[in-house]
């Protein structure tokens, strides 16, 4: 019991601390939004809004890129439609409306193959990789996520490499190609590392947990997803520190640990209904229905 208020007590420091830190950005942006003239400029300004709202607000992500395919389209700006187009289906697909989520990215990649532009390209790739694996088809993920992984290393995009990475382990976990799925997490695991990247640190060390925990090696499994959770707070991944807390439920349930497997199923499902994460909530209910 010591343990789990310990671990619970860090949280919330941590969590305090990097949301106000998080909000201090925002507050930035918006300020430089409000005294930007150049339509094109405030285009992008509300693009990046909307990635920062994104894990944690998709409702005012979705507001954000709207505003921004308004402007886009009042000024003829092709790629601030096309970024603003997959902003609207980023937002979609994290409250869980797959089908209009996958149509909108689809449309997006079409405008930016029109265009030319080989890094929105590769993003519509990887967001309609991810609205696959959203509906549990991993088997049409997986290429898109390849193109988008093919693109950033033609770009040396390391960033984008590390997140295609990521994603393919993902995918490889859901579909039980154990150790594939390590091995690409790994390396995901590894650049974000070099990259000090705490975003992409945290998603690695949470799939690794996933990962773990289908191979039965649990306290491995228990010890990333531990180590995740400092990453998923500073960066505001409400969304990842969802699947995370549940994941830590199950292998707190598995050990016969009710009372720890309850506390962390909670807290997940009151972090997806707080966020609006739809598929969060039903995984998280599903779990305390079968608990109770």
């Amino acid at each position: 019991m010591r343990k789990k208020i310990s671990l619970s007590l860090l949280v919330l420091l941590i969590q305090t601390t990097l949301i106000q830190a998080q909000t201090t950005t925002i507050d930035s942006l918006k300020q430089v939004l409000q005294s930007e003239k150049r339509d094109s400029s405030r285009v992008l300004l509300l693009s990046q809004l909307s990635k920062l709202y994104l894990f944690n607000k998709p409702d005012t992500a979705l507001v954000m890129s709207q505003q921004g395919l308004t402007l886009a389209k009042k000024i003829n700006f092709a790629k601030g439609e096309a970024m603003s187009l997959n902003g609207i289906a980023n937002a979609f697909t994290y409250t869980g409306n797959y089908p209009k989520a996958l149509e909108l990215h689809l449309a997006a990649l079409k405008m930016a193959e029109d265009a030319k532009d080989s890094n929105i390209i590769r993003i519509a790739s990887a967001n309609i990789a991810t609205d696959y694996a959203y509906q549990g088809n991993y088997q049409q993920s997986v290429p898109y996520t390849h193109r988008a992984l093919s693109i950033a290393r033609r770009l040396n995009d390391k960033g984008a490499i590390t997140n295609s990475l990521s994603d393919l382990g993902d995918s490889y976990e859901k579909l039980g190609i154990l150790d594939s799925a390590r091995a690409y997490t790994n390396q995901a695991y590894d650049l974000a590392l070099q990259q000090k990247d705490p975003y992409a640190t945290g998603i690695a060390l949470n799939n690794l947990g996933n990962i773990y925990s289908k191979m039965k090696q649990d306290d491995i499994a228990m010890a990333n997803y531990k180590s995740a959770i400092p990453y998923l707070l500073q960066t505001d991944n409400k969304e990842g520190l969802c699947e995370l807390y549940l994941g830590m439920a199950k292998l707190f349930s598995k050990a016969e640990k009710a009372d720890s497997a309850l506390y962390y199923a909670k807290l997940s499902l009151t972090n997806a209904k707080k966020a609006g994460f739809t598929e969060r909530v039903m995984n998280a209910s599903k779990f305390l229905t079968d608990y109770y």
